[in-house]
């Protein structure tokens, strides 16, 4: 390919590869004078293995070179750039070539040798000639059919500058859209991504630019805010190259100036009908066709060869590629010629301005599509009345496999029709041949002009017949049995758009209809199980008003609604909005059906399952009980709604600490479920969850454990293995596991279960939140604080932008992201998050709500960890008052609370305040959970640690092997737990003195941390202090060193440099170096632990003063008695505040001023 002026240089080249065996097409030798040239080209290059491209500052303007170099790269052939000069290449082979040869200056032997080193090597042909990622929702047009100017004009434009921009301009009709599908499908393999943007609304737009984050997997791509996700492609567009974005049928510049990178380094073409684009791109006026274009066109696609006729044609339809389009389909199907096309035209334009009938669009237009709709009506009226149905549809695809099995309500006119598929078909055949609907795997496809003649061409009154027939339509086929469920959801997906739309013109025309109703109804149902509350609310809205206005305020379809309404509300954490309404939806059904009927039971479920919420547990076990009677009288013991008030009711015991009475209860729904549904249905597995969770609650993990993989198993089968309610089995099953300390068995179930609910659920849902949280507790666990921060924030953004702040999810997502600033020693950072969770279920729960009294707890700790023994301690009585008033004194949660206020008092000293209180906590857990409980144990391990403290050591340590005994046969023996009960263990004998029999215990504990968390975590190094203290207490320094430096480096990794747990390391590894007298190397160390402390806690804080206190020590070591003094001073002025006069760290202190008091003296002697 070569400009002719560049002959002189190219023609001896190709004789050359002639010579050389290369079989060389050149126009000067092929071409006759009597062949067409462009044919003849277009031949060559269809055969052609490569082009050698010619290029020179000629070739740049030459027509024919240009064309050449389109139509190769349109036809995916191998192009070699040959440079003759310096011009530059132009971008579209800087894109997609990289191999060139360069012919400068050469001469001729030289430049021959390059071409054939070139041309014979093997060429492998490229396994992926399209874009990696390309969303283009529209096939090749095969008739497209020339625009070759505007196509150069296009690539001219976008090839002037990185992040160049061109719009294209027209007039409805006139071919933008196709145009912008041609350009994309020629340059494809210029691009590495292309993407196609719906930009005709808002919404759209939005996320089909937000789904190219997901294409291009970037970090944000699951922020529930999209305009997060949109700024994130924005950046990428703006720091990547070679791709293209197309935003298509946009209004005006505003709607997507905001889409457009600042500093681009692609390109971006924009279709539309607004010619004012100021200088945002450059614009490109699309006019009608070239009249060659239009006879061109007119002959390919009729296969006719009347060019004069075709010329005529042209020239009556303005070369309107819409309305010739709709000739063609008119001339194929009627099998006339031109000539007939343009009388038959002609008659139907003085018919159409004879009676004025004008439309919005040109008469040229109308009046094709006009010609169309005679002719089928001619032939039978009902093609064009599904036409008419169509118009008061979406312009999306409709699904015709559902329009034929799932419409029994269509007009009566249309019933024949829908008989069977062979009638079906033969109706949509007019429609189809007339190009007025194109049918595309399955689905049938309207154009939006063509919808809105159909529109125009009827009465205002014929317009509200059809509109409501529309809802009809739509109502009948969209998913009427559990749209929420996640089978239905491709349905209904595919019906939204469609619904929307027929709801949006029945509201026009004030069509008020209980199918109307219905359609919102299901909207919303759908909607809801996608967690898109905000939309789906105000369709629940529209449903109950049509409803009330229809039927009546107190008919049962009203009480429906509302239910519905009030269930949304409630996913919302809208409490106060939604309990009136399932008041009311109960009134009704009341007053309707009587107090005995089935669907009244149904209410008192639901007003009790909000109230059961709300932890006014007294409320809803009456409804709940009320339920189960009326079903049980009216049904019968083994209906399935019989089963679903047991396994309501036993919830409520489980969640009031009831074990024993719920347990019957969930094992007595099971059979019901067994009995009437069979041992492996769904149903079944979500009651052998339920009954599993129990179990595990009471530390039967054993039998736990098989009833969650029996229900694993059940779902996997039925429902396959994406199915969101495996995703919830996979979640239960990783929560046992994780209970038992199994963490690297549980991390891949929690990680399953995420990729299937965001697979199935959409990445914005509260069970992908769940999931978020579920993964990062078992990473937090693991000491991987790094990676479980992110996925804490990503669900607490998820449940914001899904029901706002002030929701339950909210405050329990703050309270996870706290807990884990907790253990990272961030206690200013967590405290605020505690504050605020607790703001939140005060405000939503009241202030008598269990939940608060677990917010109070969390942020009780928070305040204890930071020395602020004062602030905690009213927290902590009133977690216990909330919890003893909603549970009573033998409830689980009030042995927490009791165990938390002792726990305080253990660390003021108040020994015999929290005596008293471990104790009762004991034998609460002891009588609610069984002598062999697990948390039975914990509480003999706390008390144990009083004692402890105490010098009681004879009274601890039995109570220490007993609850190691009761973890290791519940736990198993490689539990974390049950390594800090041999821990515990260890620390009474090695204070007794008993090291040998301490040293093998610390050993196991770290054999079991290294096995079960690895051997970089947090509680490895803590075992490794302990371990190196108990070899130091034995003059072991060289063995005991190492380890207090590992320690140390897995501390500063995780939880990181100034952590509280450095310091005490710190502390421990300075002891170590003063015992050996290296005061120089101690000191340092013991300084830098008063430093990370101070900035943990505070200055007055106790920890502060055991920091003090060992510095000064070492201080006093050394002869520095001055300066030892004031630390010891200020060490005790600190415990006295913090912990009180008679708190032994206070009598330490005390003590040590005291021996520093007689050496003084003894110096002083010495001197005297």
């Amino acid at each position: 390919s070569y400009c002719w002026d560049d002959e002189k240089i190219v023609r001896p080249l190709a004789e050359q590869l002639i010579q050389n065996g290369i079989s060389v097409w050149i126009d000067h030798r092929e071409v006759n004078t009597n062949d067409s040239i462009p044919e003849e080209i277009s031949a060559a290059l269809q055969t052609s293995h490569t082009v050698l491209l010619m290029w020179s500052a000629k070739s740049l303007i030459a027509r024919w070179t240009r064309d050449e170099l389109n139509a190769s790269i349109s036809l995916r052939k191998r192009i070699i750039p040959c440079l003759l000069d310096d011009t530059p290449l132009p971008n579209t082979l800087k894109t997609a070539q990289s191999l060139y040869i360069d012919l400068r200056n050469l001469d001729q032997e030289t430049a021959t040798r390059r071409l054939l080193d070139v041309v014979k090597k093997p060429f492998r042909q490229r396994s992926e000639t399209s874009p990696r990622i390309a969303d283009i929702p529209f096939r090749k047009n095969p008739n497209f059919t020339g625009r070759e100017a505007q196509l150069q004009a296009i690539a001219r434009k976008l090839s002037k500058t990185d992040g160049a921009r061109a719009v294209v301009a027209g007039l409805g009709g006139v071919g933008k859209t196709e145009l912008a599908i041609e350009y994309a499908y020629r340059h494809a393999s210029e691009y590495e991504r292309i993407w196609w943007l719906r930009s005709e609304g808002m919404v759209t737009l939005s996320l089909d630019f937000a789904n190219l984050a997901h294409e291009l997997n970037l970090p944000e791509k699951d922020d529930p805010d999209i305009e997060i996700v949109n700024q994130a492609v924005i950046r990428w567009l703006g720091n990547n190259r070679h791709w293209l974005l197309i935003f298509d049928n946009a209004q005006e510049l505003e709607h997507v100036r905001k889409y457009l990178p600042k500093a681009a380094k692609g390109h971006i073409i924009i279709t539309s009908r607004n010619f004012d684009w100021g200088a945002v791109a450059d614009l490109i006026d699309l006019q009608e066709w070239d009249r060659s274009e239009s006879i061109h066109f007119l002959l390919k696609r009729t296969g006719r060869q009347d060019a004069a006729g075709a010329d005529e044609l042209a020239d009556m339809l303005g070369d309107l590629p819409l309305a010739l389009e709709q000739a063609c389909a008119y001339v194929d199907t009627r099998n006339i010629d031109f000539t007939e096309y343009k009388r038959r035209f002609q008659e139907e334009r003085k018919a159409i301005l004879k009676y004025g009938e004008r439309t919005r669009y040109s008469d040229t237009v109308a009046i094709t599509w006009e010609m169309a709709f005679r002719e089928i009506n001619n032939i039978s009226k009902v093609p064009l009345l599904m036409l008419n149905l169509c118009a008061f549809l979406a312009p999306d695809p409709i699904p015709l496999v559902d329009l034929l099995n799932e419409a029994p309500n269509v007009p009566r006119a249309l019933t024949a029709a829908f008989a069977n598929k062979a009638d079906f078909d033969k109706m949509l055949a007019p429609l189809s041949h007339y190009s007025l609907i194109r049918i595309e795997d399955d689905h049938l496809i309207v154009h939006r002009l063509i919808q809105s003649v159909t529109q125009d061409r009827m009465s205002k009154k014929m317009q509200k017949r059809i509109a409501e027939a529309a809802v009809t339509l739509v109502a009948d086929v969209f998913p009427s049995e559990a749209p929420e469920e996640v089978t239905q959801w491709p349905r209904c997906q595919s019906w939204l758009s469609h619904a929307d739309a027929t709801i949006s013109h029945a509201e026009h025309h004030h069509i008020r209809t209980v199918q109307m109703s219905y359609l919102c109804n299901q909207m919303g149902l759908y909607l809801q199980s996608r967690a898109a509350y905000p939309k789906a609310e105000p369709l629940f809205r529209r449903a109950l008003a049509l409803n009330e206005t229809l039927l009546g305020t107190e008919d049962l379809y009203v009480a429906a609604n509302l239910n519905n309404l009030a269930e949304l509300l409630t996913d919302q954490g809208k409490y106060g909005e939604a309990e009136p309404l399932y008041r009311r939806a109960l009134e009704i059904s009341e007053a309707q059906l009587g107090a005995e009927h089935p669907d009244v039971a149904t209410s008192l479920n639901n007003l009790g399952a909000l109230l059961h919420d709300q932890g006014k547990y007294g409320e809803a076990e009456s409804l709940y009980r009320r339920a189960l009677e009326i079903r049980e009288a009216q049904l019968g013991d083994e209906h399935l709604d019989v089963a679903q008030s047991i396994n309501n009711l036993a919830e409520l015991q489980a969640d009031q600490g009831k074990y024993r009475e719920a347990e019957p209860l969930f094992r007595q729904a099971l059979q019901i479920y067994e009995a009437q549904l069979g041992d492996d249905n769904p149903n079944v597995a979500t009651s052998l969850n339920n009954l599993a969770s129990l179990l595990q609650a009471q530390g039967k993990y054993n039998e736990a454990e098989l009833l969650f993989r029996r229900a694993l198993e059940i779902r996997d089968t039925q429902l396959g293995a994406e199915h969101p309610d495996v995703a919830t089995s996979l979640n239960n099953l990783a929560g046992l596991l994780q209970a038992q300390g199994k963490y690297s068995e549980a991390e891949p179930l929690f990680r399953q279960a995420l990729i299937v609910r965001e697979k199935q659920l959409g990445n914005e849902h509260p069970e992908v939140a769940n999931s978020l949280n579920n993964l990062a507790s078992v990473l937090q666990y693991q000491g991987k604080y790094n990676e479980a921060e992110p996925l804490f924030r990503q669900a607490l953004i998820i449940i914001e932008k899904l029901v706002g702040v002030e929701h339950p999810d909210v405050a329990a997502s703050f309270n996870n992201l706290a807990v884990l600033f907790q253990a990272q020693g961030k206690y200013r950072e967590a405290e605020p998050l505690f504050r605020q969770a607790l703001q939140i279920y005060e405000t939503l729960l009241g202030t008598e709500h269990p939940d608060v009294a677990i917010s109070l707890n969390n942020l009780a700790r928070v305040l204890q960890a930071q020395g602020r023994y004062r602030e905690a301690a009213p927290l902590f009585r009133r977690a216990l008052q909330i919890d003893e008033t909603t549970y009573g004194s033998g409830h689980s949660a009030v042995a927490t609370d009791l165990n938390n206020l002792a726990a305080l008092f253990q660390t003021q000293g108040k020994y015999n305040k929290a005596e008293p209180l471990f104790r009762r906590a004991l034998q609460v857990r002891e009588a609610q959970l069984g002598s062999k409980h697990p948390d039975v144990a914990t509480s003999l391990n706390d008390l144990a640690t009083l004692l402890q403290d105490q010098g009681r050591y004879h009274e601890a340590e039995p109570l220490y092997r007993r609850a190691l005994k009761i973890k290791e046969k519940k736990l198993g023996l490689e539990h974390p737990e049950v390594a800090t009960c041999l821990n515990n263990l260890a620390e009474l004998l090695q204070d007794l003195g008993k090291y040998e029999e301490a040293e093998p215990l610390y050993r196991r504990v770290l054999a079991i941390d290294e096995s079960q968390l690895g051997a970089e975590h947090p509680e490895v190094a803590t075992t490794l202090n302990n371990l190196a203290e108990l070899l130091s207490v034995q003059g072991k320094y060289r063995e005991a060193e190492p380890l207090f430096r590992r320690a140390l480096k897995i501390y500063e990794v995780q939880p990181g440099t100034e952590h509280p747990d450095v310091a005490a390391c710190l502390n421990n590894l300075a002891g170590l170096l003063q015992n050996q007298g290296k005061y120089r190397e101690a000191e340092p160390l013991f300084r830098q632990a008063l430093r990370i402390d101070e900035a943990t806690y505070g200055k007055d804080h106790a920890e502060i003063a055991i920091d003090l206190n060992n510095l000064a020590a070492l201080l006093q070591a050394q002869g520095k008695y001055d300066e030892a003094e004031s630390l010891f001073r200020r060490a005790l002025q600190i415990s006295e505040l913090q912990l009180g006069v008679d708190h032994p760290d206070t009598n330490i202190v005390r003590d040590n001023l005291g021996v520093l008091a007689k050496k003084r003296e003894q110096k002083d002697a010495e001197k005297n």
